[in-house]
């Protein structure tokens, strides 16, 4: 975590200062525009354009406090996703300004198991690998549905622990998930 963004300029860094000096980059994700989307823990999200200016992205919210954000991913060009800490994915269609809420639905099977969401994993497929407080979720664009493994269960169908903070593949198909 830092409290400032540095991009690098021939051999020195380019200090941004305008994020609040209280809070702190929490994620940081270039888009298939070049855009730079910096996510923090109490100021929701920045984004830094082609041009380097730097723009504050506002989240919609019901009370007057910005989301923390844990990742950001692209899903498509023009369609964001901001990973959030208790409000489940907040998706941003950066051409028609509009913001959709997704998040946990009790009783409904298919959706996501807990609105703690602290990353995200594209594989070759094109599923969207979900980590949470509670297990795994497992998104497929071409259908809009989620599946989950969910986390601290016994037996085959559940993970040995329930947080997952991060999620990989390797060349090979072998899925890493970070506790």
């Amino acid at each position: 975590f830092t409290k400032s963004l540095t991009e690098p300029t021939n051999t020195a860094l380019r200090l941004y200062k305008k994020i609040p000096s209280q809070d702190y980059i929490s994620s940081l994700y270039a888009d298939s525009a070049q855009q730079i989307w910096i996510g923090t823990a109490k100021n929701g999200v920045w984004m830094l354009d082609q041009q380097q200016n730097l723009h504050h992205i506002n989240l919609p919210s019901n009370d007057d406090s910005n989301p923390w954000i844990y990742d950001i991913t692209e899903m498509s060009p023009g369609i964001i996703w901001f990973g959030t800490f208790g409000k489940g994915i907040i998706e941003y269609n950066t051409k028609s300004g509009i913001f959709t809420s997704i998040r946990q639905q009790r009783g409904l099977k298919r959706n996501l198991l807990d609105n703690d969401i602290w990353s995200f994993f594209k594989d070759r497929r094109g599923l969207i690998w979900i980590g949470s407080r509670r297990g795994v979720n497992i998104y497929n664009p071409s259908q809009s549905a989620f599946k989950y493994i969910p986390g601290d269960m016994d037996g085959p169908n559940g993970l040995p622990d329930s947080q997952i903070y991060s999620v990989l593949a390797t060349s090979d198909d072998q899925l890493w998930l970070g506790t």
